[in-house]
């Protein structure tokens, strides 16, 4: 299997997370947790409330880390175990470095260079093939912004698949961010956002419109425009969806989800992702399963979805050799 919507955050495990707490030196501003305090903290609970705010504070406790570079290779090391665990063959997993340049004052070249060492060392390992997609926060300071995504200047791009905007969709500016994409795209990188997902479907018009977006990450809130449909269709965007992170963060019902619509109609491709595996207790696996549950998921189907993720990833040709794939 095949997934293209994974981030670094999400995915560490709560066990790993505890275990980096209890190893490091506390402070009067940090209390002392237990295993089963950070794992109330960081996943959702039945009956917990299921909104958009409540699920950007599960990643708070990451916060209390502190991040130097070998936590940085040991956080990399777990959640590469999480997707050797779930049989991929191939993830793209998308990390954010600015708390890692705000604790280690290392500069972005540097940290990806530890992350991606720490990939490779994994594949040749393991053979579990690995794209590096870099994330840059909506809601951090434009300069840091614009420090992080110069990267594509530099040598380390190589090291990089593509860039993922995330984070709180209220602070997305489209005029900020073309330039950019702009510069990503000209590299030969693949560029996504996360938005139509919180906020208003016209962010899924101006990702395709401004920022010649590859993918767009949920936006479900466009699904019910066809004109955005069809600006999607002519420009060969596809839609990466994730059904738990919808119903978690309150933004979609399982029962009436509009994957439904695009399922039957495959009028723009899309593909299935965990989003944040640990957070939303879930699994590449468990998306297909909740898929055929509501929507009546058939082996065609599931056989256009893995398609779909073959043909929109950023790093398919930096996979091994078993796989090949023709521009």
């Amino acid at each position: 299997m095949i997934e293209l919507h994974r981030h670094h955050g999400g995915s560490l495990t709560t066990k790993w997370v505890w275990e980096t707490l209890k190893r490091q030196p506390t402070d009067i501003n940090r209390p002392i947790l237990c295993e089963g305090q950070v794992e109330s903290l960081m996943t959702f609970k039945h009956g917990e409330q299921r909104t958009f705010p409540n699920f950007l504070s599960k990643f708070s406790i990451l916060d209390q880390i502190v991040w130097d570079e070998e936590t940085i290779r040991d956080s990399i090391d777990n959640v590469c175990w999480g997707i050797k665990s779930e049989r991929l063959q191939y993830a793209e997993l998308k990390v954010s470095l600015h708390k890692f340049m705000r604790q280690t004052k290392l500069p972005p070249v540097d940290l990806v260079r530890i992350i991606r060492e720490k990939l490779n060392d994994f594949h040749n390992t393991w053979g579990v093939g690995f794209g590096l997609v870099l994330s840059i926060k909506y809601e951090a300071d434009r300069n840091e912004q614009r420090k992080i995504a110069s990267l594509i200047t530099d040598k380390a791009a190589e090291h990089l698949v593509g860039i993922d905007f995330v984070g709180d969709e209220f602070y997305y500016d489209p005029d900020f961010y073309e330039g950019i994409c702009r510069e990503w795209k000209s590299a030969g990188k693949g560029v996504e956002a996360h938005v139509g997902e919180s906020q208003t479907h016209e962010n899924v018009r101006s990702a395709i419109e401004l920022l010649k977006v590859n993918r767009i990450a949920h936006g479900i809130r466009a699904i019910s425009h066809p004109d955005i449909i069809k600006l999607a269709v002519d420009h060969n965007v596809c839609f990466d969806m994730a059904l738990t992170s919808n119903y978690y963060t309150g933004v979609a019902e399982y029962e009436t989800h509009p994957i439904r619509e695009l399922l039957e109609s495959r009028i723009v491709p899309i593909t299935l992702g965990t989003d944040d595996p640990v957070v939303l207790n879930t699994t590449l696996d468990n998306e297909y399963m909740l898929a055929k549950k509501y929507y009546n998921l058939s082996d065609d189907d599931i056989t256009w979805l893995v398609f779909n993720s073959i043909r929109f990833a950023f790093g398919w040709k930096a996979m091994t050799n078993r796989f090949v794939m023709e521009d």
